[in-house]
């Protein structure tokens, strides 16, 4: 791991994993892929390229994140 990555880096990692109580290998894996392939931007496709995926029929609906809080809510109490 330490070929691929600096020492600084996965130190770093593993000082903010630490503070979450995370201490696998996985996670540490995760966090560097995480920062390989997350970026901070994402570019819309064009639209030939969208035509040609024929997807202009798919619709999404978002839902509000209040939502999300009913899912745990249990006899009126949130459960994380």
């Amino acid at each position: 791991m330490t070929r691929e990555h600096s020492v600084k880096t996965i130190a770093k990692i593993l000082k903010e994993l630490d503070q979450k109580n995370r201490y696998s290998y996985q996670d540490v894996l995760s966090v560097l892929r995480c920062q390989i392939q997350c970026t901070s931007g994402t570019a819309y496709l064009e639209d030939e390229i969208l035509k040609d995926l024929n997807i202009d029929h798919i619709h999404t609906t978002y839902l509000p994140l209040s939502e999300y809080d009913t899912l745990l809510r249990r006899d009126g109490e949130i459960n994380e």
